[in-house]
């Protein structure tokens, strides 16, 4: 290790779970940018390796092709800033437009202002509830708290065109499947073995899903379970606390559509 926040690349594959060789193609593609010592040899930094973890998690969970990955994840972090400070960031100069102190955020969010300050000084990654929460805080919806580049809407969304929204919550993907003018508000779910929310979601609104394939736990109310399979529908008042979690062995996907839209 060449210093206490650096890593030669052989030490970064085996952190992030791959090889030498499939890192420098990444680099080669534009997915990454690292910084180089005077003799040439690869430096990482701990952002550097967020984002190679993410990269890793797109292609090997999700399927994404590098001229995808592009589009979504060099627009939320430039210059290699790791995803809480980048998220944190945004919340602190939201906070600071609408005048609020961090207890004033805290309140409004529910949460204690301790839990706030730690988001804002990239401590921490916001869970899918937290950022559900500060969304509706600042009236956005969480596209619009990420930053999300939504593309152009069309009528037909091809799969390599779908946007990617950056929760960073690991083994959980949301894709929009749709991102034009609508009542209506259509996401891929992808759900990794052992994955899913963590913690319960809840906002106004009425939802809908059809599990594609694999399986999910949904939770309302924080008792009633309900198991889906493939095959499987569901609609339910967002009002009510929900969760959900792959308790399966194989990747689950489901077409999830809400209203309003929230995402």
């Amino acid at each position: 290790m060449a210093n206490a926040r650096s890593w030669l690349i052989g030490e970064v594959a085996k952190i992030v779970g791959t090889s030498p060789s499939r890192i420098r193609a990444w680099e080669k593609e534009g997915l990454l940018n690292v910084r180089r010592t005077s003799s040439g040899h690869r430096l990482y930094s701990t952002a550097d390796v967020e984002r190679l973890r993410e990269l890793k998690r797109l292609v090997d969970g999700e399927g994404w092709s590098a001229t995808a990955i592009k589009a979504n994840l060099n627009a939320h972090f430039p210059d290699n800033m790791s995803p809480s400070n980048a998220i944190g960031r945004r919340i602190r100069d939201l906070r600071g437009t609408a005048g609020w102190s961090l207890r004033d955020l805290a309140e409004r969010c529910g949460v204690a202002p301790s839990t706030v300050s730690s988001l804002e000084r990239g401590q921490s990654m916001p869970s899918v509830g937290s950022l559900h929460k500060l969304g509706r805080a600042f009236g956005m919806t969480l596209a619009q708290l990420l930053e999300v580049d939504e593309a152009d809407s069309s009528l037909v969304v091809r799969k390599g065109e779908r946007v990617l929204i950056p929760m960073h919550t690991p083994g959980l993907a949301w894709e929009k499947l749709y991102t034009g003018e609508s009542v209506l508000e259509s996401l891929m779910v992808t759900v990794q073995p052992g994955a899913g929310t963590d913690g319960a979601l809840q906002h106004y609104g009425e939802e809908f899903l059809y599990v594609v394939k694999g399986s999910i736990e949904l939770v309302l109310d924080g008792h009633q379970k309900y198991d889906l399979h493939a095959g499987d529908a569901m609609t339910f008042d967002s009002m009510r606390e929900h969760s959900y979690s792959n308790r399966g062995t194989k990747i689950a996907q489901i077409v999830w559509v809400n209203t309003p839209p929230t995402i």
